[in-house]
């Protein structure tokens, strides 16, 4: 059964220790491939994921943050740590670093659902590699854990990241920091599942899409 933000932030309130497994449970992988997305150099991420959760633990945001305020916290938070990392480096990944900070500057708008964008990621997913593709989904929009995709892909663990990576840049480096930012807090409530359902790598419906 997957937990839902509220739930998170009620078990914080009542048992802090129960709060930090649900949390970890419910956004680790998905924020470390985002933080995957941004970072050049491989295991900077998730270091930086629990760097991220350490600062909301230690600043108690869990008492301040409403239920639909607690994706939007988390990938803005790693989403800016990730860039702040690129800066103090100066190493670029698909953008100028400057590019990206102005980005994230600007103002963010409105983050309703829109339909069209999300057809328009589905249909670059599509594109991308099937094992990659097949991976994405069930990791980041079936939240399926690193081993149970494993299996079904027929691959390593260490394959499963790999593959969950790359194609998370290659989306990345098609829409702009918004609409990708977008993307991956509708991945989490659940949004991007309807428009991309999860198959066995091989298996395609004859209009090419996965069943």
């Amino acid at each position: 059964m997957k937990i839902s933000d509220d739930e998170i932030l009620s078990c914080f309130r009542e048992d802090r220790d129960k709060g930090c497994d649900k949390l970890f449970e419910r956004y680790y992988r998905p924020l470390v491939a985002f933080a995957d997305s941004f970072l050049p150099a491989a295991g900077q991420a998730e270091d930086l994921v629990q760097d991220v959760f350490y600062r909301f633990l230690e600043k108690k945001k869990y008492l301040s943050l409403h239920d639909e305020a607690l994706s939007t916290y988390l990938f803005r938070a790693v989403r800016n740590a990730s860039i702040n990392k690129l800066r103090s480096g100066r190493r670029l990944s698909f953008q100028p670093v400057d590019a990206l900070m102005r980005e994230v500057m600007e103002e963010e708008g409105d983050l309703t659902f829109d339909p069209e964008l999300l057809q328009e990621i589905a249909t670059a997913i599509d594109r991308l590699p099937e094992k990659t593709a097949f991976i994405l989904r069930a990791v980041l929009l079936e939240r399926k854990r690193y081993k149970e995709v494993a299996l079904l892909a027929d691959v390593s663990i260490n394959t499963v990241k790999t593959l969950l990576a790359a194609g998370l840049r290659a989306i990345r480096e098609q829409f702009s920091s918004r609409q990708f930012f977008l993307f991956m807090v509708w991945s989490m409530e659940g949004i991007g599942a309807t428009a991309a359902p999860v198959g066995r790598p091989g298996a395609v419906r004859p209009d090419g899409a996965y069943p």
